[in-house]
């Protein structure tokens, strides 16, 4: 993902942070409370939570590039 910096707020607003904007949108935990889904303007994206704590959050992705396979992104927590 291209945003730097993810900030979720507990009211289900989320802002995805660029070197130069700034992007809002909205999210839901959908599932059991395993899968993350972020709303845009016209599409959704989904991701799978792996692991979450009090500093840490990785979640996987499935891509449906040419080389179809599993991303891992690790966010670790801004102090």
């Amino acid at each position: 993902h291209e945003a730097e910096i993810w900030e979720f707020e507990p009211n289900g607003n989320a802002i995805l942070y660029n070197k130069d904007s700034a992007e809002k949108l909205t999210w839901t935990l959908k599932g059991r409370g395993h899968i993350l889904k972020l709303n845009h303007k016209n599409s959704s994206e989904y991701y799978q939570l792996y692991h979450v704590s009090e500093d840490k959050l990785v979640v996987h992705f499935h891509t449906e590039l040419q080389a179809k396979g599993i991303v891992k992104m690790t966010f670790q927590k801004k102090i």
